[in-house]
């Protein structure tokens, strides 16, 4: 009585003028819809979600993330070992990069860190142990900038009492 409704997977190349590609698409059999999953434009930018990928400029390949979710894009998700451990998006006009439960952030420059956000929420600039001082724990950091060896260290605390700490470190 019913068809089923099923899909089958193709490849297509797309070869309109100034548009050329490959596009990869699934279509319902039931009603002949066809619904692109991904595309490869001959410049290189590759779409998931979306059939018109743009690249960030002139001559540089580029990545694009789309969806039909009216307030989320499509994201990223990253895996250690077959478990999600963080992922990012755009949740209407908020950019979210998440870390699981035990993840920390950190930030690279030049080959090595600059700054990191521990898991309670603490922020550490030029430490990669934001709430100590020489090697002393101040409790309930929520931001620390360390200047390096021979500068100077700002530690803002909060909890019943706001504390800022200045310190010579070590010099």
């Amino acid at each position: 009585s019913g068809v089923a409704d099923k899909s089958n997977y193709e490849i297509r190349g797309i070869g309109a003028s100034g548009y050329e590609g490959i596009q990869f698409r699934a279509v319902n059999d039931a009603n002949s819809v066809y619904t692109s999953l991904m595309m490869l434009e001959q410049g290189g930018n590759v779409g998931i979600g979306t059939t018109n990928p743009d690249g960030l400029t002139s001559g540089v390949s580029s990545l694009s993330l789309g969806g039909t979710n009216t307030t989320a894009s499509g994201g990223l998700f990253y895996q250690v070992n077959g478990t999600y451990k963080a992922y990012s998006y755009v949740s209407s006009d908020n950019y979210v990069h998440r870390g699981q439960g035990g993840v920390y952030q950190t930030f690279y420059t030049n080959a090595s860190e600059k700054m990191r956000i521990t898991t309670g929420g603490n922020v550490g600039i030029g430490t990669t142990n934001p709430g100590t001082v020489h090697g002393v724990s101040y409790g309930t950091t929520k931001l620390h900038i360390d200047g390096g060896t021979g500068r100077g260290q700002l530690v803002i605390e909060g909890d019943s009492l706001a504390n800022i700490v200045l310190s010579d470190n070590g010099a």
